[in-house]
Order: C-alpha cells, then sequence, then structure tokens
C-alpha cells in the first residue's frame, strides 16, 4: 500500500545525459552535431513507431485506464521528438553562436 501511494504521489525527473553533453560541446566537432543530433531525433521516431504499433496490438486486452497509463511514454516521447525538432531548427544559429563564443575567450 505505501508502496502504491508513493508511485502515486512521488514525481521523479531524470536528467537526460543528452543535456549535459550538448550544453558542453567540443568546438573542434561542432560539424558533427546536426548529424548526430538527427541521427537522435530518428532514433527517438522509431521508438515511438515501435511503442505505438505494440499499444495498438495489446489495446484490446486493457482496461481504459490501462490503455491511458500505456500512452503515457508515447505522450513523453511525442514531447521529445518536438523538442528535438525544435532544436533542430536552431541548431545553426545555436552552433553559430558556439563558435563564436569559444573564439572570443
Amino acid at each position: 500500500d505505501k508502496l502504491r501511494h508513493d508511485g502515486l504521489s512521488e514525481v521523479v525527473s531524470r536528467a537526460d545525459p543528452f543535456d549535459l553533453a550538448v550544453s558542453r560541446l567540443d568546438v573542434s566537432k561542432l560539424d558533427e552535431v546536426p548529424l548526430l543530433l538527427q541521427n537522435r531525433v530518428a532514433r527517438l521516431k522509431l521508438m515511438l513507431a515501435h511503442d505505438e504499433a505494440t499499444l495498438e496490438s495489446i489495446t484490446r486486452y486493457l482496461t481504459p485506464l490501462e490503455a491511458m497509463v500505456m500512452s503515457h511514454k508515447t505522450d513523453r516521447l511525442k514531447a521529445d521528438i518536438d523538442w528535438h525538432e525544435r532544436l533542430l531548427s536552431r541548431l545553426p544559429d545555436l552552433l553559430a553562436e558556439e563558435r563564436k563564443r569559444k573564439a572570443d575567450s
């Protein structure tokens, strides 16, 4: 009962190692970042497609509440993909700023 209560009450937000890595880029390797980020987005989209297919195949066995719970992961993946795509769209300007900032230091 305590475990269930804790699971319903506690909020857990873990740091993504990506955030630290992207905030501490090696200026000599900035040209690699766009492709790395594109590959990351592609992997996230594959994960989403897999999870959506899995959910679709098992939904008939789930209660409405269970189905809602199972969709939480796909919703988080969609939000993560959206954030990464916004980062990609701003990446040229952000990398130019990184180059300038590191050249000035």
